[in-house]
């Protein structure tokens, strides 16, 4: 429970992000954070960026190279480029951001812009032994969320549309010391849960609000995959009902919580025009797949 010495300062900090919430809309409609530089970009094919990528020295992208290629085909970076394209609707793709074995890829259609996080399949070998920490992603309210369900590239390679917005870093001078108060709280929210913070990078949507933004940051503790599966579920279902327990309870202010009193995400809310369109990109490929199935049966 916040005493109301950290409640004050919460509020504080609430106050703070608010103003620094900075978005502008581009000339085709859609907000992006002021400043960002989307035409200087380097834009082009989903296949450019692999190929640019795998060539870096990185363990885990390399051997997600070596997998694709043996599941896939040679070809891997234009099928998952053409794939990319019919089932989000997004036809230019940049290199946002990499780390070891994930690339984060800006795309673009005519009407949005979202990040493309693409990764080993969770349930791959890759994804379960080498890279726990790097590719699953926790179902933590306050984490960014995909927008739709995840792409799934083979056994092997999976993509999540995330929603591309404003990023704050704790270290940065424009937080000052509200940074620590954040942590403190996040710790006090998740704590006796499944879920480990270790926060110090948030993205900021157009009306404030926050969201914790990397995954390896608000990921399972070591004791949660210690676990059998339905121990694993059971664990985390309690989690997620105690820390919404703790945010309608603890009063905390309106931008910091992060599920509606309907139970939505925020996010969804406000990033839900992009979201409606990856969708329905989405069934449209799904219905397609279908008729083609339908005309192989006849046949």
């Amino acid at each position: 429970m916040l005493n109301e010495d950290k409640r004050i300062k919460l509020q504080e900090f609430s106050d703070r992000l608010s103003s620094l919430a900075q978005y502008e809309e581009t000339k085709e409609g859609y907000l992006i954070p002021k400043g960002f530089d989307l035409e200087g970009r380097r834009w082009g094919t989903v296949a450019d960026i692999f190929h640019e990528s795998i060539a870096e020295i990185s363990i885990p992208r390399r051997l997600i190279d070596v997998a694709m290629k043996k599941d896939v085909g040679e070809d891997y970076p234009h099928v998952v480029h053409e794939r990319l394209v019919q089932e989000t609707g997004f036809n230019e793709f940049s290199l946002l951001a990499k780390s070891q074995g994930t690339l984060a890829v800006l795309g673009r259609s005519d009407d949005h812009v979202v990040v493309l996080r693409i990764a080993a399949h969770p349930n791959s070998r890759i994804g379960e032994v080498s890279m726990r920490d790097d590719v699953n992603r926790s179902n933590f309210q306050g984490l960014v969320q995909p927008l739709s369900e995840p792409i799934n590239i083979s056994d092997q390679m999976q993509v999540e549309v995330m929603p591309f917005g404003q990023t704050l870093r704790f270290h940065d001078d424009e937080l000052g010391d509200y940074a620590s108060e954040y942590r403190d709280f996040m710790k006090e929210i998740t704590d006796g849960t499944c879920f480990e913070s270790s926060v110090s990078e948030v993205l900021l949507m157009p009306d404030g609000e926050i969201l914790a933004l990397d995954p390896g940051e608000m990921r399972y503790k070591d004791e949660y995959w210690e676990l059998g599966a339905k121990a694993r579920t059971d664990f985390e279902s309690l989690s997620v009902g105690l820390i919404k327990m703790r945010q309608e309870s603890w009063d905390l202010p309106e931008n910091l919580k992060w599920i509606t009193p309907d139970g939505d995400l925020k996010q969804d809310h406000a990033f839900a025009d992009v979201k409606h369109a990856v969708e329905e990109a989405q069934a449209n490929a799904q219905h397609l797949s279908e008729l083609d199935g339908e005309t192989l049966d006849a046949q």
